[in-house]
């Protein structure tokens, strides 16, 4: 090889390895910020469904004296938030998913891992989110005047039965 060929070729390597070298950081960037993120969604999820378990707990064991939620208006909001959160948990799969499948991506890199920690973790929150509404539900239906008087006959229950149907 001559000098100039030799250069050429020294140039075009060290061209090589600085795009190399230019893409993995970028795709180590793009690894630890896609980690940070699906953290702190992990550390928001669990703190807000831990937050959500105290209170359904509380609502649970106390005696219903006021309703919570007499137009319900919390509960479709909270399902609004549940419906958002289940979203949420299929998106992190898919995306888990092709992390699995990513050629940049090493088993050691964490970005896997950091999904499935994710994906519980909003699926404890959906479950908690479950949770406070069922208990909203419970504490203000004791409070809610029974329809008509109970009975206890039952000639009286099914006249009362074949009523409704007719």
């Amino acid at each position: 090889m001559n000098g100039l060929t030799e250069r050429y070729t020294i140039d075009l390597m060290r061209r090589s390895a600085g795009e190399t070298a230019a893409r993995s950081l970028d795709v180590i960037n793009a690894i630890e910020q896609t980690i940070d993120m699906l953290r702190w969604v992990s550390d928001r999820a669990n703190a807000d469904a831990n937050f959500l378990t105290q209170e359904a707990d509380k609502i649970k064991s106390a005696d219903p004296l006021n309703a919570i939620d007499s137009d319900d208006d919390l509960c479709k909001s909270l399902e609004s938030v549940q419906d958002s959160v289940g979203d949420s948990y299929k998106l992190f799969n898919a995306k888990r998913n092709a992390a699995l499948k990513a050629p940049e991506l090493k088993a050691d890199d964490g970005v896997v891992d950091a999904y499935t920690e994710a994906i519980t973790s909003l699926g404890d929150l959906y479950d908690a989110l479950n949770s406070i509404r069922w208990a909203i539900s419970i504490h203000d239906s004791i409070l809610e005047s029974p329809a008509s008087e109970p009975t206890s006959d039952i000639d009286s229950l099914l006249g009362l039965t074949s009523d409704k149907n007719n």
